[in-house]
């Protein structure tokens, strides 16, 4: 096949074409816990001064199923210890990947500010295996939430926790909470069905 002048011209129109293109797409740009934009929203949303710091471990482990041995991810059990604090309070949590793919953790149903989100690569970039990522941010509203990666089926893995955020008013009273295992397994199951949304039926 013989390449004549024209087609030398247009392969280069189109290698130049394509270089111009390329040029023209953005470098993703993350909002920094650091940023201009973070520190001043978070400095208007206050707080109580008061923090809880917690350290979560994505990592393999082992499931005892009646007496079957199963292979699977936790962040230290499933479901992971319980994150508890008061509206106001400030958490502080490291996650360490100790797994071989990428991870991250979604806060989910809380209104945060974007860069703690939890979403790759939407809202950040995702923890590496080997990595760790430091969350930080104000807890603005009472309420029982959930924690979770938001990459590929690693919460069908056992990787998902709850999240108390306690009412500083509440005046009433209980005899027993009921949360950490039949709650945050329904809204495990649930998931898995395909319900979208926060709310988990009685």
């Amino acid at each position: 096949m013989l390449l004549t002048r024209r087609g030398v011209l247009g392969l280069g129109l189109g290698a130049v074409a394509a270089a111009v293109l390329a040029s023209c797409t953005p470098a993703p740009q993350w909002v920094t816990p650091t940023g201009a934009a973070v520190s001043g929203t978070e400095k208007n949303r206050g707080g109580t001064g008061r923090v809880t710091t917690v350290d979560l471990t994505a990592a393999p482990t082992t499931l005892d199923l009646a007496g079957t041995s199963a292979a699977t991810w936790a962040f230290g059990g499933i479901p992971a210890p319980v994150i508890r604090l008061t509206a106001g309070d400030t958490l502080k949590a490291t996650v360490r990947n100790q797994l071989d793919a990428d991870t991250s953790v979604h806060w989910h149903g809380l209104a945060l500010r974007n860069d703690m989100d939890g979403v790759p690569p939407v809202t950040q970039a995702p923890i590496a295996p080997g990595g760790q990522f430091a969350y930080e941010f104000v807890t603005p509203h009472p309420g029982t939430y959930w924690f979770h990666p938001h990459v590929g089926p690693q919460l069908d893995h056992g990787l998902y926790g709850a999240l108390i955020i306690d009412d500083p008013d509440e005046k009433v009273t209980w005899d027993d909470e009921c949360v950490p295992r039949q709650v945050v397994g329904r809204v495990s199951s649930i998931s898995k069905l395909g319900v979208v949304g926060s709310a988990v039926p009685a």
